[in-house]
């Protein structure tokens, strides 16, 4: 665990390995360390940001919209979200709140994603925390290899982190789709919460 400004800071990463076969069965479903996620009536605002890394284009604008409302769709979720597009690198995800925490996404190349702490990485996100756990903000790193036909798929298990404070999910039931936290990224990734996924946050107490 880092910190940064007194914040605590949670970094997590998404890697490219080839699937693996294994009996499907919800999984054990973990929080990143210290980290209880967002509140669940919290208004959350996405903040797109172009760099010379990438802009975003109106597909980008809309899976980023389709990523973060299946999160605040799950059922009992309370939150709302917003999703603006903007070229101000000058915003700060710990500036946040616990009733209006912002996530910033950002699109990298490999060597940019490297000079951040995500070397061989799809993407990473770190968190930032209030006193007791509550994430009041997040950022993203987004390989620019995985910003077009697989964006969405990435941005949903990367506001798993930042959003509900999942970790990576690890064991042989993590994988064939069965929660958007498996670790190991491939095509067939969900897009959107799963039946588990669902099924833990409803009990999941943010």
């Amino acid at each position: 665990m880092y910190s940064w400004r007194n914040i605590p800071l949670v970094l997590c990463g998404l890697l490219v390995v080839q699937p693996q076969l294994a009996a499907q069965s919800c999984p054990t479903y973990t929080q990143l360390p210290g980290n209880s996620g967002m509140s669940n009536s919290a208004n959350i605002t996405v903040y797109l940001v172009d760099t010379s890394g990438g802009d975003f284009d109106s597909t980008q604008i809309d899976s980023a919209h389709s990523a973060i409302d299946g999160l605040t769709g799950v059922p009992g979720n309370d939150q709302d979200a917003t999703v603006e597009n903007t070229d101000d690198q000058n915003i700060n995800p710990a500036d946040g709140t616990v009733s209006n925490p912002i996530m910033v996404v950002e699109i990298q190349s490999t060597s940019q994603m490297e000079a951040d702490g995500c070397s061989g990485d799809v993407a990473c996100t770190s968190s930032y925390l209030n006193s007791t756990g509550t994430v009041i903000g997040s950022k993203t790193y987004v390989s620019s290899a995985y910003a077009t036909t697989y964006l969405q798929q990435v941005l949903t298990h990367e506001f798993g982190h930042g959003d509900f404070g999942w970790n990576d999910c690890t064991a042989d039931n993590c994988y064939n789709g069965a929660t958007i936290m498996n670790a190991d990224f491939y095509s067939t990734e969900p897009s959107a919460p799963t039946s588990c996924d669902k099924q833990h946050c409803s009990s999941c107490g943010r």
